[in-house]
């Protein structure tokens, strides 16, 4: 400021008032203009508030888990689904459909399932109930079945964006172990999946 005025009291005395100020205007502009170029610039890179994770194809099936209580006459066999978030941030889901169908028995999970998994987070779902033990031991030792499931999911702040849709093929099996306790492992295959954006 001091050599603001400095200047404006040499310019005034020497008669180069016009001149002054037009320097002014231009070194007012000109800092002006650079301050706007870097606005500009900073806006074309997104703060931190601003940064949306990518949640393309971020939702993983890892495996199907079958539940074998015996004892259990109304729940006997459950197939459960075991999933993982690798999307770069944490991820809500929302089951849509669960249904399960072997041989000529079906089940559909009655109530929607839902909850949020972090970063790399992994978790197993359960349908809320599963075959009776009427339907089990009518099963064949070896059979097959089919299971379809439809998740929505996304950032757990916004509104969920994609649905991922899979058809699986299963080979059932009844068998036991060691110990001669039943066991029933799945083996299964992908038939068909969609991820899309909704």
């Amino acid at each position: 400021m001091s050599g603001g005025f400095s200047y404006w009291a040499w310019a005034s005395q020497w008669g180069y008032l016009p001149i002054a100020l037009t320097g002014l205007g231009v070194f007012v502009a000109t800092i002006w203009g650079i301050n706007g170029i870097i606005w500009l610039h900073r806006q074309r890179r997104p703060s931190k508030a601003q940064v949306t994770f990518d949640y393309s194809y971020a939702l993983a099936l890892e495996e199907v888990v079958s539940s074998l209580d015996v004892i259990n006459t109304d729940n006997t066999l459950e197939l459960r689904l075991k999933i993982r978030n690798h999307a770069n941030g944490p991820m809500k889901f929302l089951v849509e459909r669960f249904h399960t169908t072997i041989e000529d028995r079906f089940w559909t999970t009655p109530a929607k399932i839902e909850g949020v998994l972090p970063r790399a987070g992994g978790i197993t779902l359960f349908p809320g109930g599963g075959f009776k033990k009427e339907a089990f031991d009518k099963f064949a030792d070896k059979t097959n079945g089919r299971l379809d499931f439809s998740i929505l999911y996304g950032h757990p702040e916004d509104s969920l964006s994609r649905r991922a849709t899979k058809t699986l093929k299963l080979d059932v099996n009844k068998r036991k172990d060691e110990k001669g306790n039943p066991i029933v492992p799945i083996n299964w295959i992908i038939e068909s999946e969609n991820d899309v954006a909704i």
